[in-house]
């Protein structure tokens, strides 16, 4: 091959490579590039992306909106494109609506202003509006609002619309981690943030180390089947948080639901929940640690109450009664009721009715604890007594294969908690009524972690049907 095919040759290839790399960078990405107003050290971001959730399930947005549809269409704003939130350093929130028009955009801002109350200017090479604590900025490609930025709003928002990419977020962990999730709502913020209780715990003693929190919260939504899911996951960004995880999860110091009391105890409760727990795999170094919570520290007892749990703990109300049952090895966990007196001061006395139950306080409010073979249960009824141990109706025995997927399991009756809310106020029913027929096929709302870095909320229909033609058709 000559000196000049190989030029050709050579040239060929640079251009078919361009043009890959092109149609990559056009078509594989998601061009976001509003997204640079975002300061780099916002401390929480989220992304809604409402026109691609209702692609993504078929549903028309004439359907849902009528003739807001109109409205929208007509805004100026980009519906085709998600929009942004984020939080300041300061507290102050921020939204990133990407501009489509922002001829559209003017007017309809001039159109509604009034009506709203707000205030247009052209200054700085932008446009301005304010309304109330709100005050935003716009030009051809994007529109930045911030709420709670004091009297340095403006400032603020200038020296963000001027900002280059690599001055945004747009080059951080947290964005990163934000466009991973493709869902339609996707919200990130560092786990250090989200533990506001996370000091307290510290000064009571616990020791949670700084690299246990080298983590972010990861927020989620989306429809799958009959169940509109808000998940949320821990990303850990930190070797000794995965390796921590890990051996929880592989060397059986957690364990998931056994599904013991699914069926047994009360019937048809409004809220049931259990967690599977087992004393045994406690380590002297977890006592310790537990005994260093103050309001802990002088329960005499407390390190073979805790060792004798062996299995599922579970939690069901409904009719003003509580029934909390576990599973234990021994009697460890009743003989805290002889402890009573001297725990609270004097307040509360234990009176044994039985070998194996107990009455703690007097009055219209007291606690029963017993013990039945191996299951040991607290509850605010006298008549519970008497189901601890037998088979009751649950609608939630069709969900058990669910159940012992999870470390943890709480569901609530939406139809049963709809008849307590009108119970209390009437006027809620006329409220109810307003929103619709819809509401009737609404069946359970659940909070489950099928993992320890996942957990999600979750709102199902009933008989298993399709949530967004039920809910949205």
């Amino acid at each position: 091959m000559n000196k000049k095919r190989w030029i050709i040759t050579a040239a060929i290839a640079v251009v078919v490579v361009a043009v890959i790399v092109v149609c990559f960078l056009c078509c594989g990405r998601k061009n976001h590039s509003y997204c640079s107003v975002v300061p780099k050290d916002a401390k929480a971001l989220a992304r809604v992306d409402v026109t691609g959730f209702m692609k993504k399930h078929h549903i028309d947005l004439e359907d849902v909106l009528g003739a807001g549809e109109l409205f929208i269409q007509n805004s100026g704003i980009d519906v085709e494109l998600p929009f942004y939130v984020f939080v300041t350093p300061k507290e102050a929130t921020g939204v990133v609506l990407p501009v489509k028009d922002s001829g559209k955009l003017k007017t309809m801002l001039s159109t509604y202003g009034e009506m709203l109350n707000i205030k247009l200017s052209e200054k700085q090479g932008y446009n301005w509006m304010e309304m109330g604590d709100a005050i935003g900025c716009f030009d051809n490609t994007r529109m930045l609002i911030l709420m709670g930025g004091g009297m340095n709003a403006r400032k603020i928002l200038l020296t963000l619309m001027e900002q280059n990419e690599e001055e945004s977020i747009m080059g951080t962990t947290l964005y990163s981690n934000v466009e991973k999730l493709d869902k339609p709502l996707a919200m990130v913020l560092p786990l250090e943030e989200s533990l506001t209780k996370g000091k307290t715990l510290v000064g009571n003693g616990v020791d949670i180390k700084p690299e246990c929190l080298d983590a972010d919260v990861a927020v989620t939504f989306d429809i799958q089947g009959s169940e509109a899911i808000f998940a949320i996951d821990l990303v850990l960004n930190t070797e000794e948080m995965k390796n921590y995880i890990y051996i929880a999860e592989h060397e059986d110091k957690l364990k998931k639901i056994d599904g013991t009391f699914v069926a047994q105890g009360m019937s048809h409760p409004l809220v049931w929940g259990s967690l599977s727990f087992d004393g045994s795999k406690i380590t002297p170094e977890m006592l310790e640690s537990i005994k260093a919570i103050k309001e802990l520290a002088d329960i005499a007892g407390l390190d073979k109450a805790l060792t004798s749990l062996r299995g599922d703990i579970s939690f069901s109300y409904g009719d003003d009664k509580v029934l909390v049952q576990a599973n234990v090895a021994d009697n460890h966990l009743l003989a805290l009721a002889d402890n009573v007196k001297a725990l609270t001061g004097g307040q509360l006395e234990a009176t044994k009715l039985t070998n194996n139950t107990y009455c703690i306080g007097k009055g219209d409010e007291p606690i029963f604890i017993g013990q039945k073979d191996n299951t040991f249960y607290v509850s605010n009824s006298g008549e519970m007594n008497a189901l601890v141990g037998k088979k009751a109706e649950s609608s939630l025995v069709s969900k058990l294969g669910d159940i012992k997927e999870c470390y943890f399991y709480v569901s609530c009756d939406v139809q049963q908690l709809l008849a307590v809310m009108q119970k209390a106020d009437p006027n809620m029913k006329s409220s109810l009524l307003l929103m619709g027929s819809r509401l009737k096929e609404l069946d359970q709302l659940t909070l489950r972690c099928p993992e320890l870095t996942h957990a999600e909320l979750v709102l199902s229909v009933k008989d298993g049907a399709d949530f967004v033609e039920k809910m949205f058709k």
